[in-house]
């Protein structure tokens, strides 16, 4: 390699080649890196916005409990009677008696209708739809 040209020793044609070959490299690292903490930036945001809805769905329930728990409120649950009268009960295998209601909620939430019925309104004029 004594004497050869630097650019030929690399297995670059020319010393242009190899010129263009480190300006790609100086600047489409900073892009790379740019990219990439715009891709971790938005997986992190995911996530906050995650944390977020799991917090108030706790805070949520919380304020629920404390109602119920203050009798002034109560929460029922029903299951959807058009789940039974079109056979998808029978069609994922309950064919003579429904399963507890643990284990439907597990496999099926969808099935499962809250209701929330306040006392001021139960024991009043005003009636639920």
């Amino acid at each position: 390699y004594q004497g050869a040209d630097p650019a030929d020793v690399m297995g670059f044609g020319n010393l242009n080649h190899l010129v263009n070959a480190m300006i790609a490299v100086v600047f489409g690292l900073p892009i790379l890196l740019l990219a990439y903490l715009t891709y971790t930036g938005s997986i992190e945001a995911k996530r906050q916005r995650e944390q977020e809805r799991v917090l108030e769905e706790t805070n949520r329930a919380l304020a629920d409990a404390a109602l119920e728990m203050e009798g002034e409120q109560c929460t029922f649950l029903f299951l959807d009677a058009d789940v039974i009268r079109s056979g998808l009960c029978d069609e994922v295998g309950y064919k003579t008696t429904l399963p507890r209601l643990q284990e439907i909620e597990a496999a099926h939430p969808e099935w499962i209708k809250r209701r929330v019925l306040k006392r001021h309104l139960a024991y009043g004029r005003q009636h639920y739809r």
